[in-house]
């Protein structure tokens, strides 16, 4: 399924979309919702930004050994979905 969204601002109740060609003689579903401003989309971002924390957590191990956890960590995902 093929999505596009687009963040317009609406002048005289008018609307117009210029869509991408893949939806050129295609049946579409248009939705239209009011979007947060800007200043609510910055507050989003910022609230989950986590680099802050960077560097904060001591766990004494090397970048190999935290490598080879993650590794063992993913190979259980793939063990999981066999």
């Amino acid at each position: 399924m093929e999505a596009y969204r687009k963040i317009l601002t609406v002048k005289d109740s008018i609307l117009e979309i210029l869509l991408p060609e893949i939806f050129r003689n295609r049946k579409i579903e248009v939705i239209i919702l009011p979007s947060e401003s800007i200043a609510d989309e910055k507050f989003i971002a910022s609230k989950y930004d986590f680099t802050q924390y960077y560097g904060k957590i001591k766990s004494g191990l090397s970048l190999e050994e935290i490598d080879q956890q993650l590794k063992s960590l993913r190979g259980e995902w793939d063990r999981l979905s066999d």
